[in-house]
């Protein structure tokens, strides 16, 4: 990228408004843009790879960027969502999962759409993929008066650290079995009396 389009593209980031409670959609959609023209946004899109893949020395890269500008165009009283977050993508989804429906609703309300709480739930987990069938099913036995838009969002966002959680164990129980089956395949060349670091 030429210094004149990198320059470019960074005052365009400066005529992004900052991440308020009250913007989400129009600010989500302009840094969606913003960093599919910084090149970057693939690491939100796409699957976060493992430390053995070929890709992960380019994507780390691109992730540190991404992760960067996401940062800069948050407001400082909503940066407490996204400070223990290493991965844009981590960033991103913390930060849907808390003013996507939200947002949703503040729209509606402005062109006079007043719609019932638990319509909002209804539509809030309608929304939601496969992934969170179970927690749906367990949602949908509350009482009425449980069934609280705050109540609901509370649930998710803890299913989605959960879920966090668990793809980062199941990334490093991956690299130790690969780290385990090389120190074991050396083993077994040493054993042989074969140094596995020079041509046969």
């Amino acid at each position: 990228m030429s210094s004149e389009s990198s320059s470019s593209l960074d005052k365009i980031l400066g005529l992004i408004d900052k991440l308020t409670n009250d913007n989400y959609g129009s600010w989500s959609f302009k840094m969606k843009s913003y960093l599919e023209r910084k090149g970057v946004y693939y690491t939100i899109s796409e699957e976060i790879p493992n430390e053995s893949d070929d890709n992960y020395p380019q994507w780390k890269i691109d992730n540190k960027k991404a992760l960067n500008l996401i940062i800069l165009t948050v407001s400082d009283s909503l940066l407490i969502y996204i400070k223990k977050a290493e991965e844009a993508k981590t960033a991103w989804m913390a930060l849907k999962n808390e003013f996507q429906s939200t947002s949703l609703a503040k729209k509606l309300s402005e062109i006079g759409v007043d719609l019932d709480e638990q319509l909002i739930v209804g539509l809030v987990l309608a929304s939601l993929n496969e992934d969170y069938d179970s927690v749906v099913t367990g949602i949908e036995t509350w009482i009425q008066d449980r069934l609280k838009f705050k109540n609901v969002k509370d649930i998710l966002n803890q299913e989605y650290e959960k879920k966090k959680e668990y793809m980062q164990d199941t990334i490093k129980t991956e690299n130790v079995a690969l780290a385990l089956k090389k120190t074991s395949s050396n083993i077994n060349y040493q054993h042989q009396g074969v140094n596995p670091y020079e041509k046969i």
